[in-house]
């Protein structure tokens, strides 16, 4: 077995993210018309997708996971409340606490904007494709792979 240099693969890897991120960003509060219409923004996709993911929890729990303030994420769910993409339900074990759910419209947003990332991805791949070599692509399949979960 080969040693790995996790400190050197994680600077590749960080480095791979950021020209992704960067030189081919996938913005669906931009670019995705119900997003805009919606006045969703990066944040407020965020909280939808963790949300998705979580099914129901408090809004400090979200907020911390995706890194905003908890006034922030306040902010955002009475947003997103008023555009019926969540709802806001009282805790079964403490009245004291209020959880956020997605509403089905809220799933319906959620698989659009997954729907339209996994498109940009492909296009993204497709680009990558033609910088790196075939053996380059092969060990990011690899890396891809082995962080995925079932």
């Amino acid at each position: 077995m080969t040693k790995v240099n996790i400190e050197e693969l994680a600077k590749k890897f960080g480095r791979l993210m950021l020209l992704c991120r960067y030189k081919y960003p996938v913005r669906a509060e931009k670019d995705l018309k119900e997003a805009r219409q919606l006045g969703l923004t990066g944040s407020s996709i965020k909280l939808l997708q963790y949300l998705d993911i979580l099914g129901k929890c408090n809004i400090g729990k979200v907020s911390q996971i995706i890194n905003i303030s908890g006034s922030r994420g306040s902010k955002i769910a009475h947003d997103l409340q008023e555009s019926r993409l969540i709802r806001k339900i009282r805790s079964a074990t403490d009245e004291r606490e209020v959880l956020i759910r997605l509403t089905a419209e809220g799933k319906r947003i959620v698989k659009a904007i997954s729907d339209y990332e996994i498109s940009q991805r492909k296009d993204i791949i497709r680009l990558l494709v033609r910088e790196f070599s075939e053996k380059k692509m092969k060990v990011l399949s690899e890396i891809a792979d082995s962080l995925t979960f079932e």
